[in-house]
């Protein structure tokens, strides 16, 4: 199809170029140049004829050259008569009874200067100039016509036509070999980033088509490549993203199964008078410390749900963050004591920090929890400090720490640097 349209075009523009060349040669050039020639050589007779005092002797040795050049001229009264017959330089074809009859209708309507064609469509035109002079004082007006036979011109014309009908061929299979090679060299270029496509369409986002060209397609094909890599990044992403997002959801399954599990043993045991009413209040206490930890798991859900559909409303204020750290050391009292880790807060009472209240806290808390999950002894230090335009915020502690690979995953969702680790 596309060598076909390449043809198409090809053979359009010869075949145009052809025409409007024959044409304007033809019309605008030759016959131009041969009017303007003849128009010449009335301006040359008419100076002698009007300005020469020997003027008979200068057109005897012109009327030569004239005949030379395939030109004649002639003479004619109002009456359409031949004047000065012995200065005429007339050929013999043009010397018929035919030829100055013709002449003579053209007397009175011959306007200076204005080129028109004698015997047209006739095996024979004439091409003639007129012009009216006045050679001699106290003469009559003649009329001076100069005659060139438009023969010539017409076998040039034909030549013309036929270097133009071979030119034009030879052009069309050029065109032919040249759009076959074109189009064999971008199809093969489409055929490849076709193959590369379904590919991609299969699955196979590692492939990648060969991007060697300098044109257009050589910049698409690279551009597609860069596409193909953007997507193969994007799909290894989601693939994780979906790995993690399933092993987060187990987590979250087994935990919400454990303090169910829990509480409905205990439910059981109080029911079945399996608990001694002494007991039944440490029970109890359980069962509440098992349906507050259910609640926090449930939020934390709730959180990720609203934070992926953009639900999220900040409530900004400033904040001591002083009294930030004390909140979260009051929070997590239990379990610090449990681990019997030492707690350490280095901030100036004047630091403050804008944001939402329970959003800090959360995130304190759920970074000062790892701290105390993965700290076996030692010191947890909160740190806060500040300059012209920021509040730095660390917290640091003895723990083992995390890898350099880790730590580039830490803003991932769902993602655990210790995925068998438990949550409390």
């Amino acid at each position: 199809r596309q060598l076909l349209s390449q043809l198409s075009i090809s053979l359009l523009v010869i075949v145009l170029l052809s025409v409007f060349f024959t044409y304007y040669a033809s019309s605008s050039i030759i016959y131009q140049n041969k009017e303007n020639e003849l128009k010449s050589e009335l301006a040359v007779i008419t100076k002698i004829l009007t300005k020469d005092k020997n003027f008979t002797a200068t057109l005897q040795l012109y009327k030569s050259l004239l005949h030379e050049r395939n030109i004649s001229f002639v003479l004619l009264n109002k009456y359409g008569e031949p004047v000065l017959k012995q200065l005429t330089a007339i050929t013999p074809p043009f010397r018929s009874k035919n030829f100055m009859d013709s002449l003579k209708l053209h007397v009175i309507s011959a306007q200076n200067e204005k080129m028109f064609i004698l015997n047209k469509g006739q095996p024979d035109p004439l091409m003639v100039v007129p012009k009216l002079i006045k050679y001699r004082d106290g003469q009559q007006p003649v009329y001076l016509f100069v005659i060139s036979p438009v023969q010539g011109i017409a076998e040039m014309i034909g030549g013309i036509r036929k270097a133009v009908i071979l030119a034009s061929i030879v052009s069309f299979f050029l065109a032919i070999v040249i759009s076959w090679l074109v189009s064999k060299n971008v199809s093969k270029g489409i055929a490849a980033l076709r193959k590369t496509t379904r590919e991609i369409a299969e699955g196979n986002y590692q492939v990648r088509s060969p991007a060697s060209r300098t044109d257009e397609l050589g910049d698409l094909t690279r551009d597609f490549n860069i596409m193909a890599a953007k997507l193969a990044e994007s799909t290894e992403k989601l693939a994780q993203y979906d790995y993690q997002r399933r092993q987060f959801m187990a987590d979250v399954s087994h935990e919400l199964r454990t303090p169910l599990t829990s509480i409905r043993g205990i439910v059981e045991a109080v029911k079945n008078d399996l608990v001694a009413p002494e007991e039944q209040t440490k029970f109890f206490g359980i069962v509440e410390k098992e349906t507050l930890r259910l609640i926090r798991l449930i939020n934390e859900l709730l959180d990720i749900e609203k934070i992926e559909n953009g639900m999220v409303v900040l409530h900004k204020a400033n904040h001591n963050l002083r009294e930030l750290f004390d909140i979260v050391i009051e929070m997590l009292e239990m379990q610090i004591k449990e681990k019997k880790l030492r707690f350490v807060v280095d901030c100036a009472p004047s630091i403050e920090v804008y944001g939402d209240y329970d959003r800090i806290i959360q995130i304190l808390i759920n970074i000062v929890k790892n701290s105390i999950q993965f700290s076996e002894y030692g010191t947890i230090t909160l740190q806060g400090s500040e300059d012209d335009a920021h509040i730095f915020c660390f917290i640091s502690d003895s723990g083992k720490g995390m890898s350099k690979e880790e730590l580039q995953s830490i803003w991932d969702r769902f993602y655990k640097a210790d995925p068998s680790r438990s949550r409390d």
